[in-house]
Order: C-alpha cells, then structure tokens, then sequence
C-alpha cells in the first residue's frame, strides 16, 4: 500500500483504496506543458490536467480532463471529477456516455476518474475491465463498467 488508504466516514459503503489523487491521476495520465489548473479541492498535478470542455457535469463540485496514457484508446481522454454523492456521480456519467470508470472516497468528496473508451480486457480479478483506468487496480480501485444501471 502506497500512501495513507482512503476509507471516509462519509462513504462507509465506498471501497477503500491506498494512494493520493495526484499519484492515481499520474497513473493514468500523460503530461504536458500546461501548468495553470490547481485548487484546493483538487489535489493534483497541475501538469496533468486540462480545464473540462468535453463533459456537461451540472452535478461535479469540480472537474477536469487528462490525454490517457493507454495511447490506443478510442477515446483518449480520461475524465476526472468530485462528487458529494454517489447518486449526482452516477446521473452525470450516465448523461454523457461514460464506458468505464472507477472512484474513491477523499476527504468527504468522491473522486472519480472515468472514460468513454470502450476497450476491454480481462482484469487479475477476471472480470472486464478498461486498459485506460486497468493501473489503478494496483491501488485497491475497482473498475465499474456502465454507471447509471
């Protein structure tokens, strides 16, 4: 286990996983030269990020996007976000064509990273699971496919 593990009172039911956000979001992002994206509640490297222009998220208290590492994605990017319920993360991935995604409790927020990529391979765990967000398992993530069903 890498980091302090994230088990929040305010999401009991929220599998507990081991790590920070910015070390998760430099597992499966590329970076690049912009630097200018950082808050408080968002607790990455800003070197990864780019601001949201590609989900309509009403119900995120924050998001962003990353150019994947797994390069042969048909969708490249990875999308990132902070939800205060797992309920407004749902309905938001759901409206905007999510294939896979997974998700942590962080400091009374849930983070969650996800995309629209529709590969599959078979997980160490032998379910489907997308090559995109696949490193994060290492982590104690679990990979969810379809959100909203």
């Amino acid at each position: 286990m890498i980091g302090r593990s994230h088990n929040d009172p305010n999401f009991p039911n929220v599998h507990a996983v081991s790590g920070m956000p910015s070390e998760w979001i430099a597992t499966v992002c590329k970076p690049h030269a912009y630097a200018n994206f950082w808050t408080a509640l968002f607790p990455a490297k800003a070197q990864y990020l780019y601001p949201n222009t590609a989900f309509h998220l009403p119900r995120s208290v924050h998001s962003a996007l990353c150019s994947a590492k797994y390069e042969e994605a048909s969708d490249p990017v990875v999308l990132i976000a902070v939800y205060q319920s797992e309920d407004l993360m749902q309905l938001d991935l759901a409206d905007n064509g999510i294939q896979w995604y997974c998700f942590a409790a962080v400091d009374g927020n849930l983070f969650v990273m996800a995309t629209r990529a529709e590969e599959r391979v078979m997980g160490a765990n032998s379910l489907n699971a997308s090559p995109v967000l696949a490193p994060l398992v290492d982590d104690g993530f679990i990979v969810y496919a379809d959100p909203g069903r």
